[in-house]
């Protein structure tokens, strides 16, 4: 929720809205900020799902900034939120103790956003300063907090002889740690200290990774969404507003056009609408300023396209009568009760946190939402989220565990329908998944 929203603060800096995307980005900003007040915990905390009970110290930071950030761009965020979280981090700030790289990256952003909120702990700063080995991430994350600060000497020293490649990491962590999340936190660093050449090389590689095959998770994405709409924007917003950057001309033509279409690009970037005919697309550059183009589409699987697949986790089902015996699901009576048992077991050799279950049910199906019922059956979950017509389950799994779920569905309408393939996998890990091939059920009629 916060990672679809923070990244959408700053999209006026990138492109020139109309009406209706301006009201959209707004609403969608605006709904994130009254939603987070669910995940707060009565000490200012946040969680990292709503309605829990324990802290994340990542989540917390990351929420925080958010608020203050939206409260900046004049956004309706309420003062006790943001006063309960000041106090909380406060607290945690001055608590720290000498810790590993994650906790000593967490304690540098806490420290980061107390900046930002103009209450910094420069007691803190400097004691997690002198830490002795303080981990590459750790030092970028604190520069910036100096940096808020107007401490460009101590930045200078922090920062000196560190390179801008992030360290490499074999998974994520506490702070859902990657490579391109990294850069992120690095490029506003190099651009406040005007090392210019420098951090357009980083930019540059950060929008190439973006643009690439390569996956990335919610967090990866909206860090480096951040970070190159402050970077590239900020000519323009941060020099008043009114500040021109150099204009962009280019000439668009169609497949089966033969005419160009000119266009004058006010913004950073600009959106262009293909109609979705094959052939060739040409582009023209009519201006003195280097024009990038990237082409994307999205889409769903053919029904029956999907393939089954086991990369560090194994997932398997079972559809049982309400008499506790196997069903046969491809040709139910309209009206049946049928539950679905699903097994799901770690087999990647390590802890895995953060696993997100999909359940997509056929159009004809319903799910008895047993809660309705007085029935909890989401203890060994970490959360779970009943849709209309799917259900997502989130949970966590040591080395070699397995958790079995049970989910009870009806078969309410009469027709054939398609049972997208279930699959299971880690959020911010996309090598580590399994799942279900699809098939095509039958609903008959009473």
């Amino acid at each position: 929720m916060t990672s679809a929203a923070f990244p959408q603060l700053y999209l006026p800096r990138l492109l020139v809205l109309d009406s209706d995307q301006r009201e959209r980005t707004g609403a969608n900003i605006q709904r994130a900020v009254d939603r987070l007040r669910g995940y707060q915990l009565a000490d200012g905390s946040f969680a990292y799902w709503p309605g829990a009970a324990s802290v994340n110290d990542w989540s917390t930071s990351y929420a925080g900034h958010f608020l203050l950030e939206a409260r900046r761009l004049g956004y309706a965020v309420p003062t006790e939120m943001l006063e309960g979280w000041r106090e909380h981090q406060r607290r945690q700030a001055r608590a720290y103790v000498a810790s590993d790289e994650t906790g000593q990256l967490i304690q540098a952003y806490r420290l980061y956003t107390l900046a930002l909120a103009g209450q910094p702990e420069t007691g803190a700063m400097n004691r997690l300063r002198e830490e002795t080995g303080l981990a590459v991430m750790a030092r970028w994350q604190l520069a910036a907090a100096y940096q808020q600060i107007g401490m460009p000497a101590v930045v200078e020293r922090l920062v000196t002889d560190l390179g801008t490649s992030p360290p490499e990491r074999a998974r994520p962590d506490a702070t859902f740690a990657s490579t391109l999340r990294d850069q992120a936190l690095i490029l506003p660093v190099l651009a406040a200290r005007d090392e210019h050449d420098t951090a357009e090389a980083l930019a540059r590689q950060m929008a190439d990774s973006l643009s690439g095959d390569q996956w990335h998770s919610t967090q990866a994405v909206s860090w480096a969404l951040l970070a190159l709409s402050r970077f590239y924007g900020a000519e323009r917003v941060d020099g008043g507003g009114d500040q021109e950057l150099p204009a962009l001309s280019w000439a668009w033509r169609e497949p089966g056009q033969s005419e160009w279409q000119t266009r004058h690009l006010p913004g950073v970037m600009t959106q262009q609408e293909v109609t979705p005919e094959p052939g060739e697309v040409a582009l023209r550059n009519d201006s003195k300023q280097p024009l990038y183009l990237l082409f994307a589409n999205e889409g769903v699987p053919a029904a029956g396209q999907e393939t089954a697949r086991t990369a560090g986790l194994r997932l398997e089902t079972r559809f049982l009568g309400t008499d506790g015996q196997p069903l046969d699901i491809s040709r139910l009576p309209q009206g049946t009760d049928l539950i679905a048992r699903v097994t799901v077991t770690n087999t990647s050799g390590r802890r895995q946190t953060e696993l997100a279950l999909t359940q997509i049910l056929p159009s004809g199906w319903q799910v008895n939402n047993t809660r309705m019922a007085g029935e909890d059956e989401v203890a060994v979950l970490d959360y779970q989220d009943i849709r209309d017509d799917r259900v997502l389950s989130y949970l966590s799994l040591n080395a070699g565990e397995q958790r079995t779920l049970e989910l009870s569905l009806n078969a309410s309408f009469a027709g054939r329908f398609y049972l997208p393939g279930w699959q299971v996998e880690n959020m911010y890990d996309a090598a580590v998944q399994g799942r279900l091939a699809g098939r095509w059920v039958e609903v008959l009629a009473r």
